[in-house]
């Protein structure tokens, strides 16, 4: 009879990792196998969700702004933006009100408004 895996690797966590090759060379090989596993997980996340401060794209500068920006500043963005660039505020129409709107909802309309990466930097960030 064997122990279940789970159970193996919920013994095994109270044991330090630098005395876990003294315990057993197998669970030692399982464990490697599974933090390497992990940690390949979290560097495809990190690279996938890092921000920058190079801004080569739209989608790199609004999700600077969006971590970046307290919500104060962040949520009425998109009046400033189209006063700034003189833009027609039927844009507006798009959004919900103020008092209503979430970071996702100005996210989503400055993704979707046709604006320019220097636009953008003109209207200031």
């Amino acid at each position: 009879m064997s122990i279940p895996l789970e159970i193996e690797l919920y013994i095994i966590s109270f044991i330090p990792f630098s005395e876990l090759a003294l315990v057993c060379k197998d669970w030692k090989k399982e464990i490697n196998s599974i933090r390497k596993k992990s940690l390949l997980i979290i560097e495809k996340f990190y690279l996938r969700n890092k921000i920058t401060n190079d801004f080569k794209t739209n989608i790199d500068l609004i999700r600077n702004l969006c971590v970046n920006y307290e919500s104060k500043y962040f949520l009425p963005y998109p009046e400033f933006a189209t006063s700034k660039l003189g833009l027609n505020t039927e844009l507006l129409t798009l959004l919900p009100p103020l008092k209503d709107r979430k970071r996702s909802d100005v996210k989503t309309w400055m993704l979707n408004m046709p604006i320019s990466l220097s636009e953008w930097f003109y209207v200031g960030i």
